[in-house]
């Protein structure tokens, strides 16, 4: 039994925008992958070099090993990789039809560090579609998450399966028009208010009041109503002040409602919130970058820090007490050997880690601000430290020993 998609409805033509936007704010349903792929129940003989095995006689199997880039690499290039589905606590999918190229989970009030079953999630995507005015917001929970079920026999399965009709996870979609396809999303509570930024194909960065659509997918009667609102639905705040578009965009954990974004041409915008809902920008853009701004970090301690890497392979330290021509405060100019795609900073210690198009990943020591080189993948796009151990980075990205370089 294999996993059906929860599925969001493509948008129709321009006539029947507003009537595709409404089916899409609706319920859908899928099942939990259960069952692994290319097993059997029945007993098959086997070969080898020595000679061969019974039918019914049972062969050793090597100890599990965790899959590593470029380990594997006949696997990758015949496409027989296939998916251990004993290696998830809980594994189900989503298809949203647009291709999404940003999006973010929605911490929700049901709870921390929740370990029960079933589950219930709550995130936002942005969509990527052809045409402009075919883009969308989807605000989505998904409920009744169960477990990932150990295999069964065919018995066995027969037996369950009207049950597992009763177990079907459930989506609930609310979609915002969007103009431009969706560089890049953050979201963040600001106050009571949760707040979607999003860097718009436009060169436009949008703030987006999330509270409707999140109240829509949580009762079916106000779904109802925010169907007939939802094509007057729009930004709390816009931007414009981005010449091209951007990819790099960052809420500040240290400063609540503070927002940076950097665009193409390698400037960056620093959002300070003001009275009356609205943001101070200062019009003078931080410029020290020479190529496009990958990604922004605020520091998790320091309100008036954060950090920006880049194509032109640098990483940088700002400060925004600072005027902008004066805020960069340290520099690694040759920061990796290609493009410096993401950074992030260790939640407890004065640490920055760093992924770049070579494939590298580096540890920053921010007091000294000099690198450690730790493994080598097959490209680098995100590289998070744990949130509650500065060290779990490693641990997690690498099996085998680290070797330190000053």
């Amino acid at each position: 039994m294999t996993d059906e998609e929860m599925e969001i409805p493509e948008q129709s033509g321009d006539k029947d925008e507003d009537a595709a936007m409404e089916a899409a704010n609706s319920e859908h349903t899928t099942s939990d992958e259960s069952d692994g792929e290319g097993e059997s129940g029945d007993e098959q003989d086997y070969s080898d070099e020595e000679g061969n095995v019974e039918a019914g006689e049972e062969q050793e199997e090597g100890p599990a090993r965790v899959y590593l880039p470029g380990e594997a690499e006949d696997a990758e290039k015949s496409g027989d990789l296939v998916c251990d589905m004993a290696a998830y606590s809980m594994y189900h999918t989503c298809g949203t039809l647009l291709p999404c190229l940003s999006f973010d989970v929605i911490p929700d009030n049901l709870g921390e560090n929740r370990a029960t079953f079933p589950a219930t999630c709550y995130c936002v995507a942005g969509s990527q579609a052809d045409r402009a005015n075919k883009n969308s917001l989807l605000v989505m929970k998904m409920t009744n998450l169960t477990a990932t079920k150990p295999d069964k026999g065919s018995d066995e399965e027969s037996e369950e399966d009207e049950s597992d009709d009763e177990d079907l996870p459930e989506l609930e979609c609310a979609q915002i028009r969007h103009i431009g396809s969706v560089n890049r999303l953050k979201f963040c509570r600001v106050g009571e208010i949760p707040l979607a930024a999003t860097f718009s194909e436009t060169a436009a960065v949008h703030l987006w009041n999330l509270s409707s659509a999140l109240n829509a997918v949580d009762d079916s009667r106000v779904m109802s109503t925010f169907q007939q609102n939802s094509p007057k639905y729009a930004p709390v705040y816009t931007f414009s002040g981005h010449k091209t578009e951007g990819y790099a965009l960052a809420w500040s954990r240290a400063a609540a409602g503070c927002l940076a974004s950097g665009d193409a041409d390698g400037r960056i915008f620093v959002w300070k919130p003001s009275q009356g809902g609205q943001w101070h920008i200062d019009a003078r853009p931080y410029t020290s970058h020479s190529s496009s701004v990958e990604d922004i970090q605020w520091s998790p301690h320091e309100p008036n820090v954060f950090a920006s890497c880049s194509s032109d392979k640098s990483i940088k330290i700002w400060d925004v007490r600072e005027k902008p021509s004066a805020a960069c405060k340290l520099t690694a100019t040759e920061a990796h050997s290609q493009d410096v795609n993401v950074i992030h900073w260790n939640p407890t210690d004065p640490f920055l880690v760093s992924g770049s198009d070579a494939g590298d990943i580096k540890i920053w020591d921010l007091r000294r601000f000099t690198k450690m080189l730790l493994w080598l993948f097959s490209g680098i796009i995100a590289v998070p430290y744990a949130a509650l151990n500065g060290t779990q980075l490693i641990q997690q990205f690498l099996p085998q020993p680290v070797k330190i370089i000053s």
